[in-house]
């Protein structure tokens, strides 16, 4: 473990003592991602190309059980009545004055009914909202549901991922929650990197995102030194060997914010409704073989080898067959509700959340389409010459380059998740990356630029000096100085999530004592 991230274990876990007042059981550490490549395509079934950062978001936790119901119904008015009940508390290492206050959730148990979290999620997104999301990856245990007796997880958290930034700090805090809590497990060891990763994107969408599974599979499985090929349907993933003693790859904040869930509706979960209806169009342009359900389970990616089609050959049926005008609401022949028919809206609605439908008046299917099929074929480009015999010659390095502009000029204009200061940002990078591309849902957040190993400095120096310290001024703030490192920074693809157990016996105050767990590829 780098030094950097022990001093975090041992600080989380001093910390944790002064909150909850009593010992950790389990650290869990999951970085942040920057996906090179292949951007909005994992919910449609393609593959994609991401890295792990060394930030991290660290999460200990103590789980006790009582048995015969030793903790007090609060809420009861028989104060000497106890019952069966699951008790979480929820910090942060910043406490109130971070903007963090603590969260308890106290469900009780009744025979026969299974627990109810719905509630729990309705209010809006909220931080620990994801850290519920991930102890619910084991909702179904014996564990949370055994009525004879009582559960109570303590929760901490802490990490230094930049949020709303594009590199995935909500689901790094679902997967350092549901790794923290794997003890609620009948049977840890069975479990490997890719299943407790289809679990966390599975639970994660609880929360108001209908994502595809880039975030947490990356998370989980990356690999030092190397980027993750990831593919879907099923999730499986490989290491990719990167030309990394020649460039490196450089994340550049925009300093705009893009909180993927509080704008579900009309950004992210948006663009998969808008998919899925190019999907049902396309479908029907070929013979119309997908039911309700199937809309909502299948994919582009399905669409593609089902026809046995290339990327270029899909691109042509969009042109084909999906007008480049917006489709609208409007209950009339050729637009969104006559394409689907009821029962096919009402199923991807039931997926993407009925407010897609109530906040939007217009959805764009032609274009979300033909950026994906393009994206889908950069992607596979990338992975061959990545691959490939001649990874480290210019002429390649400068073609990867090439295809990261390509999907950040689709991004922008085909998806249309940029924003003005992402494409002034991208602009400035350019003037010295070999590549340079928004990464992550886009909206605002980071760019990630590739660059030969001798030029990051001078890269550094170029975006502090054409778009850090002219938007300072602009927003009449203090210089970004000793605060760069925060805003730009270089990536060494790390390792995916760690968790850490304290050793039998030990009661030191958070002074090591700490065993790596070993998690199965």
């Amino acid at each position: 473990m780098p030094a950097g991230q022990e001093d975090g274990v041992l600080r989380i876990g001093k910390r944790f003592v002064e909150i909850h007042g009593r010992q950790p059981h389990c650290i869990a550490l999951a970085p942040g991602r920057v996906n090179l490549i292949g951007e909005h395509i994992d919910y449609n079934g393609y593959s994609v190309l991401p890295i792990a950062t060394n930030h991290t978001v660290r999460v200990a936790t103590s789980i006790d059980t009582h048995a015969n119901s030793s903790l007090r119904r609060e809420d009861n008015d028989d104060a000497g009545a106890a019952a069966a009940m699951v008790d979480i508390t929820i910090a942060h290492a910043d406490g109130e004055q971070g903007g963090h206050p603590a969260r308890r959730i106290t469900k009780h148990k009744h025979t026969g009914v299974p627990l109810d979290w719905s509630g729990e999620f309705a209010s809006g997104p909220h931080w620990t909202n994801y850290v519920l999301a991930g102890i619910l990856c084991w909702s179904d245990t014996d564990a949370m549901s055994d009525e004879s007796s009582s559960i109570e997880i303590g929760v901490l958290v802490d990490g230094d991922i930049p949020q709303a930034a594009g590199l995935s700090s909500s689901s790094a805090l679902v997967v350092a929650s549901a790794l923290a809590t794997l003890s609620l497990h009948p049977s840890p060891p069975s479990l490997t990197c890719t299943h407790i990763a289809e679990l966390c994107t599975h639970t994660e969408r609880r929360v108001g995102t209908a994502g595809g599974g880039m975030d947490q599979s990356a998370i989980m499985c990356c690999r030092r030194g190397a980027a993750l090929h990831v593919q879907f349907s099923p999730l499986r993933v490989s290491v990719v060997p990167l030309p990394t003693s020649r460039v490196v790859f450089v994340v550049a904040h925009s300093l705009v914010e893009s909180p993927k869930a509080v704008q579900a509706a009309t950004h992210y979960n948006k663009r998969v409704f808008e998919c899925s209806l190019a999907l049902a169009i396309l479908d029907e342009a070929v013979g119309g073989f997908l039911g309700a359900d199937d809309v909502v389970r299948s994919t582009l990616a399905d669409f593609q080898r089902s026809r046995q089609l290339c990327h270029d050959g899909c691109r042509s049926l969009v042109r084909q067959h999906i007008r480049e005008e917006a489709y609208t609401k409007v209950a009339r022949q050729g637009e969104v509700s006559s394409v689907l028919g009821q029962e096919r809206l009402d199923a991807l609605l039931r997926r993407v959340g009925r407010d897609v439908w109530t906040l939007n008046h217009t959805f764009q299917p032609h274009k979300r389409a033909l950026h994906v099929f393009g994206e889908a074929a950069r992607v596979a480009e990338f992975l061959q010459l990545a691959e490939g015999p001649q990874r480290d010659t210019d002429a390649t390095i400068v073609r990867l380059g090439e295809l990261m502009n390509a999907s950040d000029e689709s991004m922008r204009d085909l998806y249309e998740c940029g924003c003005p200061e992402l494409t002034a940002l991208t602009s400035i990078c350019r003037k010295v990356a070999i590549g340079s591309r928004v990464t992550g849902a886009g909206w605002g957040g980071c760019t990630v630029s590739m660059v030969w190993s001798g030029d990051a400095q001078r890269f550094i120096e170029t975006v502090k000096e054409g778009y850090y310290e002219p938007l300072m001024r602009e927003r009449a703030t203090a210089s970004v100085g000793d605060d760069l490192g925060r805003y730009v920074f270089v990536v060494d693809p790390a390792e995916g999530a760690q968790l850490h157990m304290r050793e039998r016996g030990d009661h030191a105050g958070g002074e090591g004592g700490w065993t790596p767990v070993e998690l199965r590829d």
